[in-house]
């Protein structure tokens, strides 16, 4: 079992769940081929995870750190990175420890703890962000499908209206901005927010102008500039998150200060 502390898993790590071992050298998912180093896992409970898969329960794929010692029905705090999303959920395993002190080390500070435990992800979605603000979803409707042959990869955008309530990071253009995500669950979009109505929380989001992994290009092209988009799964966090996001932002600020700055 891995030595590091649990500050430092917590910075690492994207997902913390209580699980028991259920089989060893096996996966739940047919995109992950089993192995001497792959698990299958029961979740019991997610202490932190991305808010789409904060309720996630039934089973996990897992590949166990190098020189694991677990046995089947082994109950342990698993700490996690993503791995693959497919027909179910595969995550990395980076290290585990007792379930018990686990709960009660993330327990007190949680609204906290959800922030650290999505390590350097978080920190590249908030810092990349041309607007990070707290919002409730007033309406949601679809946009007009486009003409002709509809790819597989469709991603069947649909709007958000949103209320800005406090701003983070940026400037808002008024009270008011349209949120554009897909609702499609294609592989390409699975992780995306899908903003409810009457939800509130914090967005971190981007111009349809902004870079963009070259896969999500050419649907992002056909969208208009003055809308906003929030495609990562860390790109929607829980409102009461809302001060360590940012405590977190400040530090971020702070360490793009050139030196002798002053400010």
């Amino acid at each position: 079992m891995s030595t590091t502390s649990n500050d430092d898993l917590l910075r690492q790590a994207g997902f913390v769940f209580i699980g028991t071992i259920s089989q060893l050298a096996g996966s739940a998912m047919p995109e992950v081929h089993p192995g001497p180093d792959t698990a299958v896992v029961d979740i019991e409970r997610v202490l932190v995870a991305p808010p789409a898969f904060a309720g996630r329960r039934g089973v996990v794929t897992l590949a166990l750190p190098e020189g694991s010692e677990l046995k089947v029905g082994a109950r342990r705090a698993f700490y996690c990175t993503a791995w693959m999303l497919g027909s179910g959920l595969a995550l990395r395993c980076l290290a585990y420890r007792s379930a018990p002190a686990t709960e009660k080390a993330i327990g007190p500070d949680k609204a906290a703890a959800s922030v650290n435990v999505k390590g350097e992800d978080l920190r590249t979605r908030l810092r990349d962000a041309d607007l990070v603000a707290s919002a409730v979803v007033l309406a949601v409707q679809p946009l007009p499908r486009p003409d002709g042959p509809i790819s597989e990869h469709d991603p069947y955008w649909h709007a958000a209206r949103l209320r800005v309530e406090d701003v983070a990071q940026g400037a808002a253009q008024g009270d008011e901005l349209t949120l554009v995500f897909p609702a499609s669950d294609d592989v390409v979009w699975a992780q995306a927010p899908r903003p409810r109505l009457g939800e509130r929380g914090v967005w971190a989001l981007r111009s349809t102008a902004a870079p963009a992994p070259r896969s999500v290009q050419p649907a992002l092209r056909a969208l208009p500039p003055q809308v906003y988009t929030a495609l990562h799964p860390l790109d929607f966090q829980p409102l009461h998150t809302l001060p360590a996001l940012r405590s977190l932002m400040g530090a971020l600020r702070r360490r793009r200060r050139p030196a002798g700055s002053g400010r």
